[in-house]
């Protein structure tokens, strides 16, 4: 094999290296904007999630009050007719 002819075979042998490696390098930079793409999303629902956590205990607890206040009204008014009792 002449210096030549083993040059030549290096250098597309580099050539070929080089593309793959753009390839890659391609690869990599897409995956990279979908991590973002990714992370941004998982923000924004545990933002949502903590959002609709929040609302959960706000109507949960005013629940809870206007439960009380009506079984109150009823024990109030438990001399006239008014219905059957209230559950709990």
């Amino acid at each position: 094999m002449t210096d030549i002819k083993a040059t030549d075979i290096l250098r597309e042998e580099l050539e070929e290296l080089h593309e793959r490696f753009a390839v890659l390098t391609d690869r990599v930079a897409t995956l990279e904007r979908d991590r973002d793409v990714l992370l941004a999303a998982l923000e924004t629902q545990a933002e949502l999630n903590e959002q609709a956590a929040s609302w959960h205990e706000q109507f949960s607890r005013t629940l809870e009050e206007m439960s009380a206040k009506a079984k109150s009204q009823h024990r109030q008014g438990s001399g006239h007719a008014q219905g059957p009792p209230l559950p709990g």
